[in-house]
């Protein structure tokens, strides 16, 4: 709830991926100065876009993507003191996906990026992501010749 900037009820709607044909709100984490979204948004053509965005108590809202190809979608974000971690996949073919981890600042500028393509060069995404200083721990799927294996893996933010 924010008073003053979406109205007064408990209900007001934040307007994510507002200005797109539609989008997906998947992860949400809210600070005592600001509420973070992660998902994607699709354009008219169908292509999606991952997406974070910041809506603080005070100020203009903020907002970032992965614009790496044209299907790219988010599932999991944290914030700390540290910046913002977020992941998902991102598709470079329509055949294959491979999981990302971006580290982002308190206004959504991107610092780092990791790009995870896993064995067999199946489909791979980050479904949830956990922050400790500069490490994430990410929860996710990597497929290998013929089903979706449990992905749990560490990340240290590139130096």
């Amino acid at each position: 709830m924010r008073p003053g900037r979406y109205g007064d009820g408990p209900f007001d709607p934040i307007p994510f991926g507002a200005d797109r044909a539609s989008s997906h709100a998947a992860a949400v984490v809210a600070t005592e100065t600001a509420i973070f979204a992660a998902g994607w948004t699709l354009d008219a053509g169908g292509d999606a876009a991952a997406v974070v965005e910041a809506f603080p108590m005070d100020g203009p809202d903020l907002a970032w993507s992965l614009g790496a190809s044209t299907d790219d979608r988010a599932f999991g974000i944290d914030v700390s003191a540290e910046g913002i971690a977020v992941t998902g996949h991102t598709g470079d073919t329509p055949a294959t996906r491979d999981l990302f981890v971006v580290w982002l600042d308190p206004d959504l500028v991107e610092g780092d990026r990791v790009v995870f393509d896993g064995a067999g060069n199946g489909p791979d995404g980050g479904n949830d992501i956990v922050m400790d200083g500069d490490t994430v721990v990410v929860a996710g799927y990597t497929q290998g010749a013929a089903m979706n294996d449990l992905l749990v893996q560490r990340w240290t933010r590139p130096e």
